[in-house]
């Protein structure tokens, strides 16, 4: 009598680091369409020759002392003079401020440019703004929190897709290091995301610290199941001897650095700490990360460039001045 073998399981087919990149590709076009939804604000605001410079590059002229700005109105109905007319007799039902001119030291009227106004958004979804707007907690609004929910789900999609987070060991390594030109991006103050969004660095930092507790718990999750693995079939010495672990474990650490030197209370209390371990930190987990899996190099070069951008925008930025000090006459 014939007996039938046993079936295996299906294999998971699905490669780790494909499925990873396409889900940042996904992030990628969500950030793409807020960019194209502010586009119109951008050519309002740039739409004049000095806003290019402005805010940017810092530069000096020669001091020059100036005579103040005069007002001239030119009505048809010259207010009263205060000599010959009391105080009730000079007050009037409409305001004469469309007549008033801003005048230059020649006496010329001074042409003043403004950029066109554009709403935020379209008409449809001004009812939205509100509640959008709205704060949860200081410096936090609902439309912070529904973003972090999508980034977060979509994390959440790259790691169970077709896997078993507690069997799979390589998929929630790739989602740690795919998330690492984020954490730098929104963590440099000359980032072009930024830019392109109309948002400084400190209203995206937000992002820059969900990002890396991400990259922080996947990261983890990933040296977990190593940890595990190896213990259990007894080589967990042998393992960490390998080149490819050790410099693994250091990227480790190095994270879990930052993690622990980034809560509030080091911030508060030791903040050159909190500076210190975060450079030192976030320059030595790109060469562990490479050294330890180096099919990972685009990732750290993206890191890399993103870090070189921030920097050379700093050195062009910035001006070596001399600063005269003069003390105050008493009065």
């Amino acid at each position: 009598m014939a007996t039938l073998a046993p079936t295996a399981a299906p294999a998971n087919n699905v490669d780790d680091a494909s499925l990873v990149y396409h889900v940042n590709l996904l992030l990628i076009a969500l950030v793409a369409l807020f960019i194209v939804i502010k586009l119109p604000r951008a050519f309002a605001l740039f739409g004049t020759k000095s806003e290019w410079l402005n805010g940017h590059i810092l530069r000096y002229i020669p001091y020059r002392p100036s005579r103040r700005g005069v007002q001239a109105i030119h009505s048809a109905y010259p207010p009263p003079d205060s000599k010959e007319y009391s105080s009730n007799d000079s007050h009037t039902l409409y305001t004469h401020a469309r007549h008033a001119q801003r005048l230059a030291e020649n006496g010329a009227p001074v042409a003043m440019y403004f950029p066109p106004h554009v709403p935020s958004c379209i008409k449809p979804l001004r009812p939205l703004l509100t509640p959008l707007r709205s704060r949860i907690s200081p410096g936090f609004s609902v439309a912070q929190l529904l973003l972090l929910i999508i980034y977060f789900y979509a994390l959440v999609y790259a790691g169970f897709y077709r896997s078993n987070i507690f069997t799979d060991t390589a998929r929630t390594g790739w989602i740690a290091v795919a998330q690492m030109p984020l954490v730098y991006a929104f963590a440099q103050k000359n980032n072009v995301l930024g830019s392109l969004l109309g948002y400084g660095y400190e209203k995206l930092n937000f992002l820059h610290r969900f990002a890396g507790r991400m990259v922080i718990i996947a990261a983890n999750i990933h040296s977990l199941h190593y940890f595990f693995k190896w213990s259990l079939e007894g080589t967990f010495k042998q393992s960490m001897k390998r080149p490819n672990a050790i410099w693994g474990l250091i990227a480790l650490l190095c994270l879990d650095a930052l993690a622990f030197f980034s809560t509030a209370y080091w911030r508060k209390k030791a903040y050159n700490l909190f500076l210190s371990t975060h450079v030192i930190s976030l320059i030595i987990v790109l060469p562990a990360t490479y050294k330890h899996k180096p099919t990972v190099l685009p990732y750290i070069l993206a890191c890399v460039g993103i870090y070189l951008f921030d920097r050379l925008f700093r050195v062009i930025k910035s001006r070596i001045t001399i600063a005269h000090i003069r003390p105050l006459p008493r009065a």
